[in-house]
């Protein structure tokens, strides 16, 4: 009967071994040596990259931390800055108010001081119409009619 032929395993190991690769050559592990010894080398060469960029990374977080906290403050003044101008737009616009009301004010107190004796009925009847009107503007709560 003729013989049977390898099978795939067994096919595989033979070529690895005319090829000089089969485990357990004494070759392989002279080489294995020097490529481990360099192999060391290039990790120590990766490591010592990997903690500089480590430490890059660090200080690139630490800065954008200090930066964020910084326009987080200018943000926080900003708001300070706009109330207070809004509270001294508002005491302004009270301020003036005030200013007007004492003026007229004033103007009331001129109309009732003055002597209407020798005054046109038509003057008289005007210089009531703005004292009514004086009176409603700075008086509203109070009816006068």
């Amino acid at each position: 009967m003729p013989k049977r032929p390898l099978g795939q395993k067994a096919a595989k190991k033979a070529a690895l071994a005319v090829k000089g690769k089969a485990k357990g050559s004494s070759s392989k592990d002279d080489e294995n040596s020097k490529e481990s010894a360099i192999d060391v080398d290039k990790l120590d060469r990766f490591g010592k990259i990997q903690e500089s960029a480590n430490a890059n990374h660090m200080k690139i977080l630490e800065l954008q931390q200090k930066l964020s906290s910084e326009k987080l403050e200018t943000t926080k003044l900003a708001h300070l800055t706009a109330q207070e101008t809004k509270e001294g737009k508002r005491i302004e616009v009270e301020g003036k108010k005030l200013e007007k009301e004492s003026k007229m004010m004033e103007a009331y107190n001129n109309l009732i001081s003055q002597d209407s004796s020798s005054m046109s009925a038509e003057e008289k009847a005007e210089r009531i119409a703005v004292m009514k009107s004086l009176r409603k503007m700075l008086f509203p709560e109070k009816d006068f009619s």
